[in-house]
């Protein structure tokens, strides 16, 4: 069984690197132009800014350092930043991105709106940053600072786990006496992930004169419209650095969390979310008790009841209204591609069409119990995932031209040289 990493990872369905050019269905399915193909250009590279971090190495570093017995302690209410790697690295290089200015940079925080969990109990503060662990961290501000029990929060569904902290968070920016904590995500990934849920999941149009016949059909089966990657990227992209508001799930952390403004002693990044959190758990002003109660959750031997609940908010019948999906089962199978891609479910693992013909099939429960029995009977490991989901990344940047991706340097230009990610789409 798994750590934190999947229990992130179940609180994330859209979280992680999603496409649908990388399906490869059931041979009885009729062909559906997918959100990757666009018309494909030319991608230009550029050198880095900046090195780009090792991932790999830098999570088992830290991982390393979360186990041991001889931590350096960090006094509680402490104002200094961390000082072991590579949080120090990783301050250092917030510090030389703020340092250097933002010359040429066009964004604002006008552009924004900025939220704060903050937790006077525990003493810390968290920016939330929609695409980069915030679910996971809505969960944590709930049990540290509402008291609310870890074993019903864990599993309450998603949209109203949201809901529940709701008009708790605070639009002003965290004091000197909390620990402050500041969460990144490469910018390509995130927007990856931003559009399946916004979009391409939530069957939404772009932009209001988007034309209505472009629907999403699969096997006669209407859902949503059939936007592409490269489409949803042209149109946010012109729109921030035209100055225009910019969705919180999309827009640049530089700007979400005031990072060059507010003196953050934690830099945390999505791609090492489970090392970084079992150290800052350490870190926290809450009782011995209270943190070996978050760790046994953390690495809890009943992760299906986490997936449970994730899923039972994804498979709602009603999530989409008939309007925008006429027909449930094409969102399923939009589902299911999403869960494929991600890792949750093998990528030969074809969708079970004959499953639904029988309608009492559409019953919540019965879909839960059906993917999760997929899953079990054909487990990923930890390396076919990562496999899956960058192979879904890389094919999908191809298909963006190069004056977009230009436009998501310059929209991103500050994420790049704060965090440490590389200015060049995947490949």
């Amino acid at each position: 069984m798994e750590t934190i990493q999947l229990i992130l990872l179940a609180y994330s369905i859209t979280l992680g690197i999603t496409v649908l050019c990388f399906y490869r269905g059931s041979s009885h399915v009729e062909h559906v132009k997918t959100p990757c193909e666009a018309a494909s250009g030319n991608v230009e590279y550029v050198k880095p800014q900046s090195e780009a971090v090792s991932r790999n190495k830098e999570h088992r570093k830290l991982q390393s350092k979360a186990t041991s017995n001889d931590m350096i302690p960090v006094k509680q209410q402490s104002k200094e930043a961390f000082t072991i790697e590579p949080w120090k690295s990783r301050m250092d290089a917030l510090k030389r991105g703020c340092a250097s200015g933002r010359k040429q940079y066009q964004l604002t925080t006008s552009q924004v709106s900025q939220l704060y969990y903050s937790s006077s109990r525990a003493g810390f503060s968290v920016c939330k940053v929609p695409k980069a662990g915030s679910t996971f961290w809505t969960i944590m501000f709930l049990i540290l600072q509402h008291q609310k029990p870890p074993e019903k929060v864990f599993l309450i569904p998603r949209n109203k786990l949201h809901n529940k902290a709701k008009g708790r968070e605070s639009r002003q920016p965290p004091n000197d006496s909390s620990l402050n904590i500041i969460v990144s995500r490469d910018p390509y990934t995130r927007l990856f992930s931003g559009f399946i849920d916004k979009v391409f999941l939530a069957g939404r149009k772009l932009e209001e004169n988007q034309d209505t016949s472009n629907a999403y059909i699969i096997n006669d089966l209407v859902c949503g419209y059939n936007t592409t990657f490269a489409d949803f990227l042209d149109v946010i992209t012109k729109n921030a650095l035209n100055g225009g508001k910019i969705n919180q799930h999309l827009a640049p952390v530089y700007l979400l969390c005031s990072a060059c403004n507010i003196k953050y002693q934690a830099v945390s990044h999505a791609e090492t979310l489970t090392a970084d959190t079992e150290y800052i758990v350490d870190k926290l002003q809450v009782s011995d008790s209270e943190k070996r109660s978050l760790k046994q959750m953390f690495h809890r031997e009943e992760i299906n009841k986490t997936l449970r609940g994730l899923l039972a908010s994804e498979v709602r019948p009603l999530r989409l209204p008939k309007e925008i999906c006429p027909d449930q089962l094409a969102y399923l199978y939009k589902l299911w591609q999403s869960l494929q891609i991600q890792g949750y479910l093998h990528i030969q693992s074809t969708f079970p069409w004959d499953f639904f013909e029988n309608e009492n099939n559409f019953e919540e429960s019965s879909i839960v119990k059906l993917i999760l029995d997929t899953m079990a009977r054909r487990p990923l490991s930890n390396k076919d995932r990562k496999l899956q989901r960058r192979d879904a990344l890389v094919s999908a940047y191809k298909n963006v031209g190069k004056e977009t991706i230009k436009r998501i340097q310059k929209m991103f230009m500050m994420d790049f040289r704060l965090f440490g990610y590389d200015i060049n789409p995947p490949t």
